[in-house]
């Protein structure tokens, strides 16, 4: 039996309140639902699935005490809590270097605190990474970032969080036009051209694309489409030897009893045409069918595999 190759199953974990400011929807009522209803959710689908699953959390609700028997369950479950900064504020690249330090540096540490290991790993809010951000993680010793998506359809996410909220966003800019030239296999970036390989000590795990449109292999887009796309877009992945299939919270939000509508109002997300039900069955056939080829590891891990290796 041939060895199977690294798959990773990551999870964005940003709140309904973050999903709300980043729409430019001021929030009228923000309750812990993410953490006390949709990650015990998603914790039991994973162990469901023998997934070892990554999650990028945002750092200010590392800091809520009330959270800290969850992060203690999620990592005791093997799994790993990576950064995805201190308050998720959009247009990340585009804010000073020094704001880009405190809010990575604040997350790395309210993590750390939380669940008493060091994250290694690194995702930006809307992908929006830039050089001098990696230059931040190389200071901290990061193994990983996984902000990179090679695909020119990044480019139009604005514009669809317009059409799908009605011409609200707070998003300008996702990150570079030149990322869509960007290996779709991890590499060591240049550090002043992270779209191209280099000598950075912070490896890039890359979000999966497929063919030949190079779209990218996240599930919100085809809950954006359909989830019919499911199949044959993972046929056409582009690099077929790994896939790093990028998730978000909300993916497992149960809109009808995880809190009241007035936490809702304004929210048009894509995934909320589908039920809770609809949604996991989606996410239990996509692991089935990814399983039979990928073993599903931490992206830390397979940084620390592809170290290892030396390659």
């Amino acid at each position: 039996m041939h060895e199977k190759f690294q798959g990773n199953f990551n999870v964005d974990v940003d709140t309904i309140c973050v999903l709300l400011e980043a729409y430019g929807i001021a929030p009228k009522k923000c309750e812990n639902v993410t953490f006390s209803k949709i990650i015990p959710r998603m914790l039991k689908f994973f162990a469901a699935q023998a997934i070892l699953a990554t999650f990028f959390v945002v750092g200010r609700y590392a800091q809520n005490k009330a959270n800290k028997k969850i992060f203690l369950q999620m990592v005791s479950e093997g799994h790993e809590i990576a950064n995805h900064t201190q308050s998720h504020r959009p247009n990340f690249s585009s804010l000073t270097k020094e704001q880009k330090e405190l809010e990575v540096t604040g997350a790395h540490n309210a993590i750390w605190d939380a669940c008493a290991e060091k994250p290694l790993g690194f995702r930006a809010p809307g992908w929006d990474i830039d050089s001098e951000t990696y230059s931040v993680l190389e200071k901290l010793g990061y193994s990983y970032d996984s902000s990179i998506v090679p695909s020119g359809f990044m480019q139009w996410i604005p514009s669809a969080m317009n059409f799908f909220n009605k011409g609200k966003t707070a998003w300008t800019k996702i990150g570079k036009p030149e990322y869509a030239s960007a290996p779709k296999e991890p590499y060591y970036p240049n550090p002043q051209k992270i779209w191209q390989k280099g000598t950075s000590k912070v490896l890039e795990i890359p979000v999966s694309t497929f063919s030949p449109i190079c779209a990218p292999f996240y599930a919100t887009a085809f809950f954006a489409s359909h989830p019919a796309f499911f199949s044959p877009a993972y046929a056409l992945l582009n690099n077929k030897k790994y896939v790093n299939f990028q998730l978000h919270s909300i993916d497992f939000v149960d809109q009808k009893n995880d809190a009241k509508k007035v936490y809702w109002e304004g929210l048009r997300h894509p995934v909320l045409r589908y039920s809770i039900g609809e949604r996991i069955s989606f996410f239990e056939k996509a692991a089935k069918k990814m399983s039979e080829k990928y073993e599903f590891k931490t992206l830390a891990q397979i940084a620390e595999k592809k170290s290892k290796a030396g390659q």
